[in-house]
């Protein structure tokens, strides 16, 4: 993910997913390109939709409480489940492309926001 603060790491995608239940209801889609550091990755035989599964595990760690916070703290992107990835290889740039699904319409780290779909 990105530091720069002008820069956002994932856009809602605005294509329809007829394919994801409750699309555009409860559902939406976002895509995401994940810079992984696959030297930690060398050892083991991953396909590059494991390496995003394991990826989006740490993403939906909610960060530790507050002193004195009376509500639990909630996942930085909400919480994410993995709709499709695959390993982009140009050169020297490495990095996995991925869509996943979220259950938040607007979310401010996300350029766009999910479309209503009846």
């Amino acid at each position: 993910m990105s530091k720069n603060p002008k820069e956002k790491d994932g856009r809602y995608h605005s294509s329809n997913y007829w394919d994801v239940p409750q699309y555009g209801k409860k559902r939406w889609v976002v895509g995401m390109n994940l810079d992984v550091d696959f030297s930690k990755f060398d050892g083991m035989d991953l396909s590059a939709e494991e390496i995003a599964s394991l990826c989006i595990e740490s993403l939906n760690i909610p960060p530790p409480r507050k002193k004195y916070a009376k509500k639990a703290p909630k996942p930085k992107y909400g919480v994410l489940r993995l709709h499709k990835a695959k390993l982009i290889d140009r050169g020297d740039d490495k990095y996995i492309s991925m869509t996943v699904i979220t259950e938040e319409r607007k979310n401010k780290l996300f350029w766009g926001k999910g479309r209503h779909v009846n």
